[in-house]
């Protein structure tokens, strides 16, 4: 919203989260958070899926098979757009990056070895289909059995914050990181720098966007709830 509002920047279609379905110029900076859409439009459909009584049968009956089939859509997707593979600007990709979405919820409900086995096989024999570059595809893949296999990891309190507060303020660093990286190569800035500036503003962003989330009318609202539950729920 403030990109908008003091940069012009984007367009009213990034609120709504709608480039797919409207269309926009694909050379505009609207598309910069075109997985965040198509991220969406996958919470939504399950969400309304799941929720019916036959999707709820069918998830708690088959809290991993029903994912890990879905998880199987990859590589049906690498060889039907192999010829003509789609970019982000291309509505096939709501379609054809499904996998991605499923394998992480196939990787989730993983609970068994032969669980974590088959979310492994699907991972090294998926990504290099859909990754050109052989560093980014084998960090990728290292990334994403590293999430599969190991549960938790030794750390040490302060290292535990430190990564606790960038994990939890990921999603704003990368909204924010498109208004800060540019504006600072412009004066000189380069390298580490650069990216230390877009975490630290990311942060300073999440931080100021949780304090007036929990000052707001909603959230007086929920601890009003909270205590007449409570209250309701005493002898």
């Amino acid at each position: 919203m403030g990109a908008l509002l003091v940069f012009d920047v984007y367009s009213p279609v990034n609120l709504l989260m709608a480039n797919y379905l409207i269309g926009t110029d694909n050379s505009r900076a609207e598309w910069h958070f075109w997985f965040l859409e198509v991220l969406i439009y996958y919470l939504v459909i399950c969400a309304a899926v799941l929720s019916t009584p036959w999707g709820a049968r069918l998830e708690r009956r088959y809290p991993f098979a029903l994912p890990a089939s879905l998880m199987m859509s990859g590589p049906v997707m690498a060889f039907g757009f192999s010829l003509h593979s789609p970019t982000q600007y291309d509505p096939r990709t709501i379609v054809m990056l499904f996998w991605v979405f499923a394998t992480g919820w196939a990787a989730a409900r993983a609970t068994k070895v032969w669980h974590r086995l088959v979310v492994s096989l699907a991972i090294v024999l998926t990504v290099p289909e859909f990754f050109l570059s052989r560093e980014r595809t084998l960090v990728i893949i290292a990334g994403l059995l590293l999430l599969v296999w190991v549960k938790t990891v030794p750390s040490i309190r302060l290292v535990n914050i430190a990564v606790g507060t960038v994990a939890s303020a990921s999603l704003f660093i990368y909204v924010m990181h498109w208004q800060v990286f540019s504006r600072l190569e412009q004066r000189g800035m380069a390298g580490v720098s650069v990216l230390l500036a877009c975490v630290v503003i990311g942060i300073a962003y999440s931080e100021a966007f949780r304090r007036i989330q929990n000052s707001s009318l909603l959230a007086h609202w929920r601890r009003r709830r909270s205590q007449d539950a409570a209250q309701a729920a005493l002898p």
